[in-house]
């Protein structure tokens, strides 16, 4: 039986599919790098977007709108249009929850299983064969195979080791299964029928979480007027720190993390402090 059987004329709607980039080194990599490879573009880290969210592998699957994903704006290299979908929302949830066993904290390995060979086999069911540029997926295959490469290879996955390990030591139980972690207002589309676990968490993981406040919130310090500093610096022009409105803002997304008050109000005293740490007097 073919794929179309069964499907409404609806479905046959395509969607576009893209592949943000993010250079999670903001440049610098790609200044050292490039006495190693000349074809070097940085540290890339990449997200699917499709039906208005991005799908990304980071510790486990994860599923946000588009616009709110790891690690922010300012890593933001650029985005590249991979084509277009029939395939709908429903039967990629259902493909990523038949693939989540493989991308959990014990499989990640940062040179042969990392975000950007999720968002490659991600690509293939969408497109029907069709992957993420090459180069993304053999780059850190291409730097390890170089001279200095080589020798820097046992520190590198002496420290993807160490990583993974933290990943899993404070990991829900639902992460170290591979349990999809959805956030900031995504939910799942499918039924309870046909979820296994069919409570929508609230969650992240803990190692993320800094690097978010870090990365997504954060702008260049001292201003960067080309949109780099979209994060506290031009969040605290709009919105005065310690005003109703910041804390609420506060509230809206540490809940979207978490649904516990105790971790809500940790991640809220962050984000505070955070934001009074990077405010122009």
């Amino acid at each position: 039986m073919s794929r179309s059987a069964g499907k409404k004329a609806s479905d046959w709607c395509l969607s576009d599919v893209k592949l943000n980039v993010y250079d999670l080194s903001k440049g610098y990599a790609k200044i050292l790098g490039g006495f190693l490879d000349p074809e070097f573009e940085g540290i890339l880290h990449t997200g699917i977007v499709v039906f208005g969210r991005e799908y990304f592998f980071q510790g486990t699957i994860c599923c946000c709108p588009e616009g709110e994903a790891w690690p922010g704006p300012e890593a933001f290299k650029e985005t590249l249009n991979l084509g277009s979908t029939s395939r709908t929302e429903r039967e990629l949830e259902l493909f990523l929850r038949g693939r989540q066993h493989s991308y959990t904290p014990a499989t990640y390995d940062v040179v042969r299983h990392n975000c950007n060979n999720f968002t490659n086999e991600t690509a293939h069911y969408l497109l029907e064969g069709r992957g993420i540029p090459k180069n993304i997926v053999e780059l850190p295959m291409r730097l390890m195979s170089t001279s200095v490469g080589a020798f820097l290879r046992p520190v590198v996955e002496r420290s993807v080791e160490n990583v993974r390990q933290q990943l899993m030591g404070e990991a829900t139980d639902e992460i170290l299964a591979g349990e999809i972690c959805f956030y900031a207002g995504a939910e799942s589309c499918l039924s309870n029928s046909e979820l296994t676990d069919t409570k929508t968490h609230k969650r992240f993981l803990s190692p993320i979480v800094p690097l978010y406040i870090n990365g997504v919130l954060s702008g260049v310090s001292g201003g960067g007027g080309d949109g780099a500093g979209a994060g506290v610096g031009a969040m605290t022009e709009e919105t005065p720190v310690g005003s109703d409105k910041q804390k609420s803002k506060n509230r809206n997304l540490a809940t979207s993390f978490y649904d516990d008050d105790d971790h809500v109000q940790s991640f809220e005293k962050q984000l505070d402090a955070h934001a009074r740490a990077h405010t122009h007097t």
